[in-house]
């Protein structure tokens, strides 16, 4: 059984809270970020929204009334497919909304039908990382396929794949191969 503060570590050597709070389906506004707020004192570290959830404003507002240092969290956010032609501004809109000085993992929500704008959009993610906007960029969603034409294309596989994993979805083939790479 792991806790809030159990971590893993990312082949990087960057520790991850191995449980995080998850903001999808909460609404923009006072619920979103007094529940961040609430989650980070009791004691979740690893926060995690998109832009497609519509409430990354309130999560920052949440990380910031929560007045723990920044550095002891680990704040996740994502850009959706159709924002892959232009990354630049759905990257922009999630450093104003969110208000923090960085993203600690930055992910490609989906992967998308259209590969060339998914190459695109991960080579942006990429420059902005070296800008410091992000510590670590990676995927969500992806499926190994879409894996092995990354590393094709970029010379090495993403940081993370956040995939959901349940008792109702077991996705065994893309989490073996999420572990071996």
């Amino acid at each position: 059984m792991k806790s809030l503060t159990d971590t893993f570590q990312l082949r990087n050597k960057v520790e991850i809270p191995c449980i995080g709070y998850g903001t999808w389906k909460t609404p923009d506004g006072e619920t979103a970020s007094v529940s961040v707020k609430t989650a980070i004192e009791l004691g979740y570290r690893h926060i995690d929204t998109a832009a497609a959830y519509g409430n990354e404003t309130s999560v920052g507002e949440g990380i910031r009334e929560s007045g723990i240092d920044r550095e002891k969290l680990f704040v996740v956010s994502k850009i959706w497919p159709t924002s892959f032609k232009t990354p630049e501004v759905a990257i922009e809109y999630s450093m104003r909304a969110l208000n923090i000085d960085y993203i600690d993992m930055y992910l490609l929500h989906w992967p998308s039908q259209n590969e060339y704008a998914r190459n695109h959009a991960f080579e942006t993610l990429l420059k902005y990382k070296e800008k410091g906007y992000f510590k670590e960029v990676g995927v969500s969603n992806f499926k190994k396929e879409h894996l092995e034409k990354l590393k094709e294309t970029f010379g090495f596989y993403p940081m993370m794949n956040q995939i959901e994993i349940s008792p109702w979805l077991q996705k065994k083939e893309d989490y073996a191969f999420c572990q071996e790479n």
